[in-house]
């Protein structure tokens, strides 16, 4: 069994207000992509990455982020390791992209990772590739803190919602290639689109 990360960072960024996408922001001395790479580079678990990236981004991302990784922090040569892809108008396209992009069995696992959370653990990622080999799909999540409102459409509360039920989806979401490319294909034709 084969685990591919696609990693997506086709965002604009726009919320950040500047020049570069906040996935080339610097952080440290590399941009935050690089380190988002590395995690998963890092990984022994992970056999394949795709980096999925605006078609407009693929040149610079070339030159500028691939540039921080060393030939030797590969396994196998950087072409065979590394697939660099375009993304989409939308998350959920880019993912879909990247799924085309890679040349996996069925029952690989592929875990999607953002490309703006570059503090990911190895110890996470494998915790996934478990997770999803042992039961189809798995990700991590964060458990609620705050008090959670529910508004109505008036834009009064409606009820506070039980925190002790309540999950913050994270990434990276691992899942067997079968189950993740159906769901995308099936979206596609009924023309769903969702969060991640």
């Amino acid at each position: 069994m084969t685990s591919w990360a696609i990693i997506v960072a086709g965002g604009s960024g726009l919320r950040m207000k500047h020049r570069l996408r906040k996935q080339y922001l610097p952080l440290g001395n590399q941009p935050v992509l690089s380190h988002t790479l590395k995690a998963f580079i890092n990984c022994k678990d992970i056999s394949a990455i795709c980096l999925v990236v605006p078609q407009d981004d693929i040149d610079f991302c070339r030159q500028h982020i691939l540039s921080h990784l060393t030939l030797s922090t590969f396994h196998f040569p950087l072409s065979t390791y590394l697939t660099l892809t375009s993304g989409g108008k939308e998350r959920q396209d880019s993912v879909y992209n990247g799924l085309c992009a890679i040349d996996a069995a069925a029952d690989d696992i592929v875990l999607i990772h953002d490309g703006v959370r570059p503090f990911v653990s190895s110890e996470l990622i494998s915790a996934c590739i478990a997770g999803a080999t042992q039961f189809g799909a798995c990700i991590p999540g964060i458990s609620a803190f705050d008090t959670l409102k529910q508004v109505g459409g008036s834009g009064y509360i409606e009820k506070t919602l039980d925190r002790q039920k309540i999950w913050l989806a994270q990434t990276p979401q691992a899942f067997r290639y079968d189950l993740i490319r159906n769901a995308h294909e099936a979206a596609r034709l009924d023309r769903v689109i969702g969060t991640d």
